[in-house]
């Protein structure tokens, strides 16, 4: 099996997000949507189509800028193998966001308790 058949059958995760790409020949940035990952390379689309073989580095969450070439070309679909292997779980990964409140001002309590509070620390009082 040649080293560009097995890069093709890594195992492939979907994905779909948006990246920004730098694409050898075309000035500036363009915005790509990213199909499925794998620690191989990823499937993109977008717009202009940039030539098979072309150098590219494409932002990935979490991870940077991440350089690479352009494998394949179909409309506006196009395979990028990566320069080195990354971890897709790092790209997938969104971290966990705080809630808005804090859990102590989610939870109700007596009312006598909460001014106890109020006393120890003044600075605790909120506006509602």
């Amino acid at each position: 099996m040649s080293a560009s058949e097995e890069k093709r059958h890594s195992f492939r995760n979907s994905l779909f997000m948006s990246a920004p790409c730098r694409i050898e020949g075309l000035d500036g940035e363009v915005m790509v949507k990213l199909r499925n990952i794998s620690e191989k390379g990823v499937m993109a689309e977008g717009l202009p189509k940039p030539r098979e073989g072309a150098m590219v580095s494409l932002q990935l969450r979490n991870l940077g800028w991440v350089e690479g070439s352009i494998a394949w070309v179909q409309n506006q679909r196009f395979g990028i193998i990566f320069a080195r292997d990354i971890d897709p779980a790092i790209v997938k990964y969104t971290p966990p966001t705080s809630p808005a409140c804090p859990d102590d001002l989610m939870t109700r309590r007596p009312l006598h308790v909460r001014l106890r509070q109020i006393e120890a620390n003044p600075t605790s009082i909120r506006r509602v």
